[in-house]
């Protein structure tokens, strides 16, 4: 993989991640993205921002307010 390609894998991730945290379900954000929704579910798990991950982390929010 060259880096210009790493650069995209990355931007997407970061965009998903961004939809994720927005609320977009995981099926249009696959639409959007052209990527494989398998794929987003292997980067959310990776990346912590599952949908369980950002339900506790909104109630952790709450619980500060």
């Amino acid at each position: 993989m060259s880096g210009r390609e790493g650069m995209k894998w990355i931007g997407l991730r970061y965009e998903a991640e961004r939809l994720a945290r927005a609320g977009v379900p995981r099926t249009e954000a696959s639409l959007r993205l052209g990527v494989h929704v398998t794929t987003l579910y292997l980067w959310a798990l990776e990346g912590g921002w599952r949908s369980k991950d950002l339900a506790l982390e909104r109630y952790a929010q709450s619980l500060e307010e």
